[in-house]
């Protein structure tokens, strides 16, 4: 067991994909964009790896890093949107702690479907770290929960940023909003998967487009907040997973449903004051790969007595 690569494979699989170098290029990223967050990350990726053995992970999981990601992006949500105290650092330790029963809990019911688990543990801890800060006084977030209005969209009169909006696409999968975070992360696509860096910069271009005339708020298309869902589904799509749909119409068909569920989630979201993370990509790939799966006849049989 390489534990150098693993480590780093806890981080490049939350791109849904298995390679060192990807994930080095990340956490450089990462430590650029804000050096708390590549610690954490880091941080994160060491305590995955020391539980994974001890919460039903398996050798094979372990060393693809798919016992890490989840933890990973854990411990970057709650550096980002706990307040920066002593006492929010033990929080977010527990909270990367308890990501990673909750997802061998999640994997195994899926198991069955032969669907992945994605990123749900991840986005189902931190939402309950964020909501605990009303009944606790040492759980302090740093972003207004409950309540809050949903409002009309209105425009600072800001025009669209290409390469700013382009490359954040990139960093905001990792909650960062960094051009050099985001050229790195794309760099680490590339050198995992030309195919997928191809994939993603013509689906974080079509994303972007789509938004655009759609009318969306100039500011979040610059931050990257539209574009990092459709990049991590157009690589669970497009790369990482196979269905009877055609590859391409998986694809565009998930883009689609990616783009509408982050519009839509965001907006059921907000009175809540939660943030809508990766549930889009989560919500349209599971769509995708579950109307792409042919039951068996003994399973038709069963499900019609």
């Amino acid at each position: 067991m390489n534990t150098v690569k693993i480590l780093l494979r806890n981080i490049s699989q939350v791109l849904l994909l298995e390679n060192a170098i990807t994930g080095l290029c990340i956490l450089v990223g990462l430590f650029i964009g804000n050096w708390k967050v590549g610690l954490m990350a880091l941080l994160g990726s060491i305590i995955a790896l020391l539980l994974a053995k001890w919460t039903n992970y398996s050798e094979a999981e372990i060393e693809a890093g798919l016992a890490g990601f989840n933890p990973v992006l854990t411990a970057i949500a709650l550096t980002l949107f706990l307040v920066p105290k002593w006492y929010s650092l033990v929080i977010v330790l527990l909270a990367v702690i308890i990501t990673m029963p909750i997802g061998s809990a999640v994997r195994e019911y899926f198991k069955p479907f032969g669907i992945p688990m994605l990123t749900i543990p991840y986005v189902f801890v931190s939402w309950l770290i964020l909501l605990m800060s009303f009944q606790f006084k040492f759980v302090n977030a740093n972003v207004h929960i409950l309540p809050n209005k949903v409002q009309e969209i209105t425009f600072s009169g800001n025009s669209v940023e290409g390469l700013q909006a382009f490359f954040t696409g990139f960093s905001e999968v990792f909650l960062l909003n960094h051009v050099i975070t985001g050229f790195l992360i794309l760099v680490g696509i590339f050198i995992a998967s030309r195919r997928a860096a191809v994939y993603v910069i013509f689906a974080n271009l079509i994303g972007l487009g789509a938004v655009s005339l759609l009318g969306a708020n100039h500011d979040q298309i610059n931050d990257g907040l539209f574009a990092y869902n459709v990049v991590l589904t157009v690589l669970a799509l497009g790369i990482a997973f196979r269905t009877i749909i055609s590859r391409t119409m998986s694809i565009v068909l998930g883009l689609l449903l990616t783009i509408i569920l982050h519009a839509g989630m965001t907006t059921l979201l907000t009175p809540f004051g939660l943030p809508v993370f990766t549930l889009p990509f989560i919500i349209a790939t599971w769509i995708m790969l579950f109307g792409g799966n042919r039951m068996k006849l003994n399973e038709i049989a069963e499900s019609r007595n």
